[in-house]
């Protein structure tokens, strides 16, 4: 039989994705004992050392794929000569998952296979062969839908309705009483005709790929997997030193890290499409933490790992509409992180935690708050009306809503993978990181709280996967644009790796390394560079002053933060891609040196600033608690009494944790253009 040119790109893709996953032998298949000499051992024992003083200490040469290659191999290696862990078993929440979507896959492109066939025979040919096709489309129709529901892929799930259509009118063909049976198969290949074999089978060896990547039992290392070990270690760097100082409260962590999240991660409004469907681009964690900017879902994200980290349970909470326990939530709201049986809230788009009914303190530092609780918020609007922005009501959440809640609980394939679990059980004291997740376990924790009714599965994770495989080349040259293939992009991605360290100056040090892609001007007029490139050079400078301006935030250096967002970044780019987060950062430094008023200024006036509701509710309190003119926050809700402002709440301007860096190096310097002034002291 002559192969179709489906069957030889099936053949070819397959093959591709085999090698890309070098690892699929299982440990154990080599033969003798003498594998498992002495020598062996510590030959297996340098591999892995090698591999994680990668991870945990060469992060910033990460920009380089040979680096990412050569670190993926040396685990696989190690991995190939590991036992599987004893009792290991997939998480109950994904369980099937892997083995379902490569059956769809597999499916999918053998009914290519026999519509290619199909489209090729003559026309006199025997009409036997298209018996039954209705029943088959259906079967696979039913097949894509069960996938796509379970993952929430879009993609999978319009393919399953355009099947169950077919299978429709295949039906009505064949019951349809024909003059003759050749009609009916002239018929049958008129419908056939129209289906893009192409697109379909590429469907099913995406589906293949794609089951064989999620799949928790691979003792494999894919290449990709540097993504994820890249993002665990930033996360964790992250996580050791903006949690704060103040430990002697749980919560107190967790309102540090929203805040780092709040100021570091700029929020978009819109994002970039990928295909022909117009698929909406979602960054991964650490894309979104390298850019610096994100909607509030990739703000959430970033926030709930961030919290795993720090060994805290965090979830999405969505709020379910009247269909119940069935119906799917009707929007996402907030995360809720449980400390001690209790689930706090935090408002990503907003960019503040949900406090208590009067918990609103106007501190050293600026505003700062005590998170109210989901039960609390769930028996008193008065919680909620805090949130209100520019008159009572406003905040698009009631009490009403809360009392049923569902917890998406995020379950990335890559921390249920039994892979991962293995070099995390070999990580201890300095080197932990937290490569692993129990989402079962997580979920049951949730359903404790009465509001919560449900605790399932957060599908996002596992729709960007897809979306990396299905949009594989768009997303790759959206990663080239944006991440790999700037002017300075090694530079930027060592200062990004170093700042997420807390390794603020010194050499190395993220200053360093942001100073380096800040050109001066006249280097850049006497470089004789072609627009694009000048243009890129100068984007690039007003990056880094951006983040130079965060890192000097951080550390308390007020003057040079201002400096820097005002001057080299609000004055250098006035309509620029970080106006909005320049402004709230520089409201923020104004907070924090007691220029209370000049803070609500900038709060109102950045008018189409994404966050401006977040916004407004900060001024509004502002000017509440210090008593500026204008105008006050939100009366409560009639009938209520607004209980005393509590005690004092620690702040949420985290400084590095003591003793995770060298002396000093948590004091970024100002860039050498201007020496500001020094702090105010306050």
């Amino acid at each position: 039989m002559k192969p179709t040119r489906l069957t030889v790109f099936a053949a070819a893709a397959l093959a591709a994705l085999a090698a890309s996953l070098a690892g699929c032998n299982r440990p154990g298949s080599s033969s003798g004992d003498a594998s498992h000499s002495t020598d062996n051992v510590l030959w297996r024992d340098e591999l892995f050392d090698y591999a994680i003083e990668t991870i945990l200490n060469r992060l910033e040469e990460f920009d380089s794929g040979e680096m990412r290659q050569q670190t993926i191999n040396r685990l696989d290696q190690w991995v190939r000569k590991q036992k599987p862990q004893q009792g290991w078993q997939p998480d109950p929440m994904i369980a099937g998952i892997s083995g379902e979507t490569s059956a769809a896959g597999k499916q999918l492109v053998a009914f290519a296979e026999k519509i290619a066939k199909l489209q090729q025979a003559a026309p006199a040919s025997p009409p036997e062969p298209v018996a039954g096709l209705a029943a088959e489309a259906r079967s696979l129709g039913q097949h894509l839908a069960d996938v796509a529901l379970r993952l929430g892929l879009i993609e999978v799930a319009r393919q399953a309705e355009q099947f169950l259509v077919l299978a429709d009118r295949l039906g009505a063909i064949e019951s349809g009483g024909a003059d003759s049976p050749e009609k009916t198969a002239s018929q049958t290949r008129v419908l056939l005709a129209q289906i893009p074999v192409p697109e379909v089978g590429r469907m099913g060896i995406e589906l293949i790929a794609y089951g064989t990547v999620i799949d928790p039992a691979l003792l494999a290392f894919p290449v990709t997997d540097s993504f994820t070990f890249q993002e665990a270690v930033w996360l964790r760097n992250v996580a050791a030193w903006a949690c704060g100082e103040e430990l002697d409260d749980p919560v107190k962590p967790a309102l540090a890290l929203f805040d780092w999240v709040v100021k570091n991660i700029q929020l978009e409004r819109t994002v970039p499409a990928l295909g022909q469907g117009a698929s909406p681009l979602v960054k991964k964690p650490w894309e979104t933490l390298f850019l610096g900017r994100g909607t509030a879902i990739e703000r959430a994200w970033v926030f709930v790992l961030l919290a795993r980290q720090w060994n805290l349970d965090a979830a999405l909470l969505g709020l379910l509409g009247e269909g119940g326990k069935e119906a799917a939530p009707a929007r996402l709201w907030a995360v809720g992180v449980l400390i001690e049986g209790e689930i706090y809230l935090f408002d990503p788009s907003m960019g503040l935690p949900i406090v208590k009914r009067g918990g609103w303190q106007l501190g050293e530092r600026g505003l700062a708050g005590q998170p109210a609780t989901l039960s609390e918020a769930a028996a008193d609007d008065g919680v909620l009306r805090q949130m209100d922005a520019l008159q009572e009501g406003d905040y698009p959440v009631r009490k009403e809503d809360l009392q049923r809640v569902v917890a998406l609980v995020e379950a990335s394939p890559g921390y249920l993978a039994q892979r991962m679990k293995l070099v995390e059980s070999r990580l201890t004291g300095d080197e932990k990181i937290v490569l692993s997740s129990d989402p079962s376990a997580q979920a049951a924790r949730f359903k404790k709280c009465p509001q919560i009714k449900d605790a399932v599965l957060w599908p996002l994770p596992y729709q960007v996967l897809w979306q990396e495989i299905h949009h594989g080349q768009e997303r790759f040259q959206w990663q080239q644009q944006n991440i790999f293939g700037s002017v300075f992009g090694s530079a930027l991605w060592k200062a990004r790796a170093y700042h997420f360290k807390g390794v603020f100056t010194g050499e190395p040090s993220a200053t360093q390394f942001y100073q380096l892609a800040r050109q001066s001007d006249f280097a850049v007029s006497v470089a004789n560079l072609d627009a694009q490139t000048e243009a890129h050079v100068r984007a690039a400078k007003i990056d880094a002053s951006y983040w130079l301006g965060l890192v000097v935030e951080q550390s308390g250096n007020y003057a040079a933060a201002e400096d820097y967002f005002r001057t080299r970044v609000l004055a250098a780019d006035p309509d620029g891609k970080w106006r909005h987060g320049a402004i709230y950062n520089l409201a923020r430094v104004c907070e924090a040196t007691g220029r209370t008023a000049e803070a609500i200024e900038l709060y109102q006036n950045d008018k189409d600033a994404p966050g401006l509701s977040g916004n407004l509710v900060r001024a509004r309190w502002l000017k509440k608690l210090s008593g500026a003119a204008g105008e006050t926050a939100p009366a409560p809700p009639k009938g209520d009494k607004e209980p005393p402002v509590p005690a004092a709440v620690s702040p949420t301007d985290a400084k590095p944790e003591a003793g995770k860096t060298e002396p000093g190096k948590n004091q970024a310097k100002p860039a050498p253009e201007a020496e500001p002034e020094k702090p105010r002291d306050k």
